[in-house]
């Protein structure tokens, strides 16, 4: 990170911060690099997730406006989305128990 980048202030829970601090201990980086590197996954994840949302199969498709083919598709893709980020947190909860390391996720994720 350069002394030129663009500084912000965030609450975390204590947790959390702890856990960011681990992991970047572990991967030999600073707390700072650590969550950019997080948000940085978390922005490609989302870019995948968009990308495949307007590629949905035609079966969500009906005869319907096209509000209602459109949340269609849209619920579609909150489903496959859900999918994805349940197997992340389930491959998260190996890496911990493997690793000792608690894992960093948004609460509410494994439904």
């Amino acid at each position: 990170m350069a002394r030129t980048d663009t500084q912000i202030n965030i609450r975390l829970p204590p947790n959390m911060l702890e856990a960011i601090r681990s992991a970047a201990k572990k991967n030999g980086r600073s707390v700072t690099a650590e969550v950019v590197d997080r948000l940085e996954d978390a922005a490609r994840l989302l870019y995948h997730l968009e990308a495949q949302a307007k590629e949905l199969p035609e079966e969500v498709e009906g005869n319907g406006s096209p509000q209602e083919e459109l949340f269609a598709k849209y619920m579609v893709a909150q489903m496959q989305a859900k999918s994805l980020m349940r197997t992340l947190a389930d491959m998260e909860d190996e890496i911990g128990n493997l690793t000792g390391l608690a894992p960093v996720r948004l609460d509410g994720i494994k439904d």
